[in-house]
């Protein structure tokens, strides 16, 4: 699974090698990713899902949200440890002209849709944040702001956002912003923080 990409981290390195010798590198890295993301996964099993259960008091995740659950779990303990196996890399100088050929559009000219769980989301403004507390007061400060950072990305995509807490995309967007927590949750445990 991750073969491929301790090729790519340690090309420089693999290529000093005789192959036998790197092989061996690349098989030995990746047993212990696989490792390293088994024993996370069971860290974060148990926080997330009590935090679920906190967020949801006397009940229980029906079969549709252990799914999710398990996949936030999974997808969140991939990221550290792919992030880990990356840290500390510095690319290799390239050419100028490999330079113009490589240049691509910044992320924050993603569609917002697609960065509102990342560092390039669009701050929420004032009008998003009361209609967030409009439409979910009951919910704690921290969930607010994971729900500001949805809307206002619809509301930059000109997508529809509801207005009260009957309206219809209010248990959608609900599921997104629990499964934004869930995942958040997932990597800070992952992280140790």
């Amino acid at each position: 699974m991750f073969q491929e990409e301790i090729r790519q981290r340690y090309e420089t390195e693999l290529a000093q090698l005789n192959p036998e010798v790197a092989e061996k590198f690349v098989q030995r890295t990746s047993a212990a990713m696989h490792e390293q993301i088994a024993a996370l996964y069971d860290q974060a099993q148990s926080q997330v899902f009590a935090a679920w259960r906190e967020r949801n008091p006397g009940q229980e995740p029906d079969d549709l949200q252990t799914i999710g659950l398990h996949n936030q779990i999974r997808l969140s303990t991939l990221e550290v440890v792919r992030s880990q196996l990356w840290e500390g890399y510095v690319p290799p100088p390239e050419t100028e002209e490999s330079d113009e050929e490589t240049e691509q559009e910044p992320t924050e000219d993603a569609p917002a849709m697609s960065r509102w769980q990342t560092e390039f989301a669009t701050p929420a403004d004032r009008e998003t944040e009361e209609l967030v507390e409009r439409v979910w007061p009951e919910r704690e400060p921290a969930w607010q702001v994971l729900a500001e950072l949805l809307i206002q990305a619809r509301i930059e995509d000109r997508q529809e956002v509801p207005d009260s807490p009957d309206h219809p995309l209010v248990k959608q967007l609900e599921q997104l912003v629990e499964d934004d927590a869930a995942r958040r949750a997932a990597i800070r445990v992952a992280a140790g923080l």
